[in-house]
């Protein structure tokens, strides 16, 4: 199976600009989705993506080689994927924050400031 390059971006998910995936002709955008979610730094969920290229929304079962139909030597295509609510942006944010820093040496397990509530001290 052929297998091509489609770039990749995002105006609600920090996307570096080279970043791509690979699939080949036969998968569908689904895969794409997927492909994103495995190797994209925030782990955008595949169910909350929607693909556009050309300014069309693409349908989970559209197959990539309709992306290259049109074209006469298939190069690097450039797709485009929003997440469907803010919660999830608000999510793959919070994941790309928690992968790109390292956990405080401050922190430990037994440090919970406010777990005990006003009821609590009523005994």
């Amino acid at each position: 199976m052929k297998t091509v390059k489609i770039l990749v971006r995002s105006p609600s998910v920090s996307t570096p600009d080279n970043f791509s995936v690979h699939v080949g002709l036969e998968q569908s955008v689904e895969d794409i989705k997927r492909s994103i979610e495995a190797s994209h730094k925030a782990s955008p969920l595949a169910r909350d993506m929607r693909i556009i290229w050309k300014g069309r929304v693409l349908e989970d079962a559209d197959l990539v080689k309709s992306i290259y139909a049109d074209e006469e030597a298939p190069e690097a295509q450039t797709v485009h994927f929003v997440l469907n609510s803010p919660v999830s942006v608000a999510s793959a944010s919070k994941r790309l924050a928690s992968r790109s820093h390292t956990e405080s040496p401050l922190a430990t397990p037994s440090a919970k400031p406010r777990e005990r509530s006003a009821h609590a001290d009523s005994g």
